[in-house]
């Protein structure tokens, strides 16, 4: 007795699958528009005030006064980007901001000798992150900062009035914690051998 011939199954053919399609850009990070901090510290020796003034095209002013009369009066440009970067009045990045929303800023590090700047160094270091509804929290204790309705925050060793629409609080925020954690940390190599201290970012009272 012959045993039956088992069927023959055709081969399937594979279908190719079409590549995916590319990642649509990120989109903006900040909206840009008029805005205004003011910020009053007292300092040792001296009460300072800064005011900050952020226009339409992301130009960032700043001007520096103090009650100290033998302090000039110190004005500085910049410029903030809707990609999320911060630059200073020599058009280089002292603050970023990544798509996850990653805040870094600028550290520097000078070694001097005999008051000269013999070596300069300069990286990006994380220092928290920055939600969209534009509250920054602190990578070193998970504190939080953000404008409140008034126009305030809490939290900072300053005190700082803002004034901005709420869409543009979260530009507002990078600029303010980019002021507090871009630092230069300058350093005599013939006082000390050891690597000088970074200027972390304040936390929350």
């Amino acid at each position: 007795m012959t045993q039956p011939e088992a069927a023959v199954t055709p081969p399937v053919e594979k279908k190719e699958e079409p590549p995916p399609a590319p990642a649509p850009p990120p989109g903006p990070k900040f909206v840009l528009g008029e805005a205004k901090i003011v910020m009053k510290a007292d300092m040792s020796k001296e009460k300072v005030t800064a005011e900050i003034a952020i226009a339409a095209d992301g130009a960032v002013k700043t001007t520096v006064t103090s009650s100290n009369k033998k302090t000039p009066k110190k004005t500085t440009n910049g410029k903030l980007t809707v990609d999320g970067e911060l630059f200073d009045d020599k058009n280089e990045v002292i603050a970023k901001l990544a798509d996850d929303g990653t805040l870094t800023a600028r550290q520097v590090f000078e070694e001097k000798q005999d008051g000269k700047v013999v070596k300069s160094e300069s990286k990006m270091e994380p220092v928290g992150k920055l939600a969209d509804d534009g509250v920054f929290t602190n990578a070193k204790d998970g504190s939080k900062f953000s404008v409140d309705d008034k126009g305030k925050i809490a939290g900072l060793p300053a005190d700082f009035t803002v004034t901005a629409k709420p869409e543009q609080k979260k530009a507002v925020m990078f600029v303010v914690i980019a002021m507090f954690a871009a630092s230069k940390t300058s350093m005599d190599s013939a006082a000390s051998s050891g690597p000088p201290a970074v200027a972390p970012v304040p936390t929350k009272k």
